[in-house]
């Protein structure tokens, strides 16, 4: 859904989460990383510009980096660039805590545009749906993860896209997590990328097993 040029935060742009997956990470080195987080049992932190070099702070680590207008257009960690033809473009969270805790809370998610100058070029926008409890689902440092859908409103693109140098950085802070880096990372959903629902954990599978087996009992005994 479009909208009017963003003067107030009920015309700005979003975040939304619809629990959708995205399938096709394929390694840290690999996809389109904007922020890297890592501390126990909780961890925050963000990455901005400051005209000539990205800043990393508290918990953000070093692969954590800021995306220029022109990175974004000719990246070949993006499957297809984003551009100002795009409204839309996914933000992954990917999960790689591996000891007790398989759910972790995000309590924050911000993604920030900055003038090549580091200061803001129109407000942040935050995804306001959290705290959400998420599944570690083995998924590995860089690849699947839940997809964020970040819309940006018609003055928005115009803004942000219409100068080369325009960056975007990113905030997020993360509760109940163990040893490993958790990852957001950049994609285009201009084309027809791997989505799906979450996958359903093993009890789950059980369970629906077991239902599905009931049910084919019960339509056996009834045609008898």
């Amino acid at each position: 859904m479009m909208y009017l040029v963003a003067g107030n935060r009920a015309m700005a742009g979003t975040i939304t989460y619809n629990d959708e997956i995205f399938h096709s990470g394929s390694g840290i080195g690999n996809v389109a990383t904007i922020l890297v987080l890592q501390n126990t049992p909780s961890e925050a932190g963000s990455v901005t510009w400051n005209g000539s070099a990205d800043v990393v702070v508290p918990d953000a680590k070093s692969q954590s980096r800021t995306w220029s207008v022109t990175d974004l257009a000719t990246s070949s960690k993006l499957d297809s660039p984003i551009t100002a033809a795009d409204d839309q473009f996914g933000v992954v969270f990917n999960i790689d805590d591996t000891n007790n805790n398989t759910d972790v809370y995000l309590n924050s998610l911000t993604i920030s545009f900055l003038k090549p100058d580091g200061t803001a070029l129109f407000s942040s926008i935050t995804y306001t749906g959290s705290p959400n409890a998420f599944d570690e689902d083995s998924q590995g440092t860089g690849s699947s993860g839940f997809l964020f859908r970040v819309t940006l409103t018609p003055g928005e693109i115009t803004a942000f896209f219409g100068n080369p140098g325009n960056r975007l950085g990113a905030s997020a802070s993360v509760n109940l997590t163990d040893n490993g880096q958790d990852t957001f990372y950049l994609v285009d959903l201009s084309g027809n990328p791997p989505i799906g629902p979450p996958i359903p954990e093993p009890s789950t599978l059980i369970l629906c097993g077991i239902g599905l087996a009931a049910l084919g009992i019960w339509r056996r005994n009834k045609r008898q």
